[in-house]
C-alpha cells in the first residue's frame, strides 16, 4: 500500500470513528424534547394499554429532565398515574396504572436519593392526608458464625392534599440518609445481592379523612403494567406502625 492510500485509509477511518461517535452522542446523550401534546399522550397511553380509557391530562411533573411523571383522568372519572423516561431520542411510557394509589419510582434502583413518591388521586376522594412510612423490621442472623442483629426502622412524613390531589415529591432527606446509608453497608458486605427487598426496606402509606380517621380512598379497578422500577407502596393501618406508649 502506498503513502497516499495509507493515507486515505486511515482518514476514512477516523471520519468512520466521528461520525458513528456524533451518532451515539445524539441518540444516547441529546438534550430531551418536550412531552408530546396532551392529545398525542392520551392516544399513546390508550394504545399502550387498551382498557386504559385515558381521557385528560391533570398535570406534567418532571422528576428531572428524562423523568416525568404525567397523572390524568379516565373516562370514568378514575385517576390514573403514567411515568414516562426520555430514552434513545424518545419518550418512552415506562409504567402505566388505572389508578393513583402512591407508588415509589426507583429511577436509579441502586441510589435512593433518585427515588421519588408519586400518587394521583380524585379530588373528590376524601382523602384529606397521607402519612408515608419508610420501615425495615427487625431481624437476627447467624453467617459464618459471626451473630448481627438489624433494629427496626420506622421513619414518617406527612403530606396535605389541601393543595392537590396528586403530586410527586423526592424522599424526606433523612430517608434518603438512611437509606443511603443502609445501601453502602449492603454493598460492602453483599455487593452481588444489592437490592432494596435484600436490604428489608420497604415503603407503605396511611391515609386519613378530613376527621383525621384512618381512610381507604376508592380508586376503582386496578391494573397496570410496564417497567419493574415502579414499585406500589403498601398500604398499611394503624396496628402496623409502632407507637411509643401503645399497648399491643
Amino acid at each position: 500500500m502506498d503513502m497516499n492510500k495509507k493515507r486515505l485509509f486511515l482518514l476514512s477511518g477516523l471520519i468512520i470513528t466521528i461520525t458513528v461517535g456524533i451518532g451515539l452522542y445524539w441518540l444516547y446523550f441529546s438534550k430531551p424534547d418536550g412531552l408530546p401534546d396532551d392529545k398525542k399522550l392520551i392516544d399513546y397511553m390508550n394504545r399502550y394499554h387498551s382498557d386504559m380509557q385515558a381521557s385528560d391530562i391533570k398535570a406534567i411533573i418532571p422528576a428531572d429532565e428524562e423523568h416525568v411523571f404525567v397523572p390524568f383522568v379516565r373516562k370514568g372519572g378514575e385517576y390514573g398515574a403514567s411515568f414516562w423516561t426520555w430514552r434513545k431520542r424518545d419518550w418512552e411510557l415506562d409504567y402505566i396504572s388505572s389508578a393513583g394509589e402512591p407508588k415509589i419510582w426507583r429511577i436509579d434502583p441502586e441510589d435512593p436519593s433518585s427515588f421519588r413518591i408519586a400518587w394521583s388521586f380524585s379530588p373528590d376522594s376524601g382523602l384529606e392526608k397521607i402519612r408515608y412510612y419508610l420501615m425495615r423490621d427487625r431481624d437476627f442472623f447467624v453467617s459464618g458464625g459471626k451473630e448481627t442483629y438489624l433494629p427496626k426502622v420506622q421513619m414518617e412524613h406527612e403530606t396535605m392534599l389541601d393543595e392537590g390531589s396528586y403530586g410527586m415529591m423526592e424522599l424526606p432527606e433523612e430517608w434518603k440518609s438512611v437509606a443511603g446509608s443502609l445501601a453502602d453497608s449492603a454493598k460492602k458486605s453483599q455487593p452481588d445481592w444489592f437490592s432494596f427487598p435484600v436490604l428489608g426496606i420497604h415503603f407503605g402509606w396511611i391515609g386519613y379523612d378530613e376527621n383525621g380517621k384512618t381512610f381507604i380512598p376508592d380508586v376503582g379497578d386496578s391494573f397496570g403494567t410496564g417497567g419493574s422500577n415502579i414499585d406500589y407502596m403498601q398500604m398499611l393501618g394503624e396496628n402496623d406502625i409502632e407507637q411509643p406508649g401503645r399497648k399491643e
